[in-house]
C-alpha cells in the first residue's frame, strides 16, 4: 500500500491528488485564455492604428499629388519653415513630457506610425536640421577642431635647428 501512494505522488508531480493537478490545470487554462483574448484585443488596436495611419498616409499623397513638383517642394518649405518657427517658440527650454511606459517599451513602432504622417515626419526633420546648425559654432567639424595657421619655415640652418628641437620636446 505505501508503494502505491510512492507511485500516485510520482505520477502527479508535486500534487497531492489528483483533483489538486486538475485544479491547477483548470486555473492555468483560464489564465491562457484570458491573455489570449487580451492579444486578440491588442492586434485589433493595432490593425486599427495601422488603417489610421495608411488613411492619414493616403490622404496625404493625394493632397500631395495635386500640387506641381515645385509647388510640392515650396510647400513643404514653407511646412517646415513654420513648424521649426513653432517649436522654437514652445521649446526654447528642454522640453520635459511624461512619457508612458508602452511607448517608451515600443518606441520603433510608434516612431514609424507618426513617421506616416507627413506634417510629424516635417516637424521631426526641421527640427533636426534646426539642432545640427545649431550645433555648429565657429569653424568646427563634426569630427572635430581644426586650427589652420602658416606653418612656420626656417630661414636659416639654426632656426632650422631649434624648430627640430622645439618638436622633439
Amino acid at each position: 500500500m505505501n508503494n502505491d501512494n510512492t507511485e500516485s505522488c510520482q505520477a502527479t508531480g508535486k500534487f497531492k491528488t489528483a483533483d489538486e493537478l486538475l485544479s491547477a490545470y483548470n486555473a492555468l487554462q483560464s489564465e491562457f485564455t484570458k491573455r489570449c483574448q487580451s492579444l486578440k484585443r491588442l492586434q485589433a488596436e493595432l490593425d486599427d492604428l495601422r488603417a489610421q495611419a495608411d488613411t492619414a498616409r493616403n490622404a496625404a499623397t493625394e493632397r500631395s499629388g495635386a500640387l506641381s513638383a515645385t509647388d510640392d517642394d515650396k510647400a513643404q518649405n514653407d511646412a517646415v519653415q513654420a513648424s521649426v518657427e513653432r517649436g522654437s517658440e514652445r521649446c526654447d527650454a528642454p522640453c520635459e513630457l511624461a512619457v508612458p511606459d508602452d511607448i517608451l517599451r515600443h518606441a520603433d513602432e510608434y516612431a514609424e506610425i507618426l513617421s506616416a504622417i507627413p506634417e510629424v515626419m516635417n516637424a521631426c526633420i526641421a527640427r533636426y536640421k534646426k539642432k545640427l546648425l545649431g550645433a555648429r559654432t565657429g569653424f568646427l567639424s563634426p569630427s572635430g577642431a581644426a586650427v589652420i595657421t602658416p606653418v612656420a619655415r626656417p630661414k636659416t640652418l639654426s632656426d632650422a635647428k631649434r624648430l627640430a628641437d622645439d618638436l622633439l620636446k
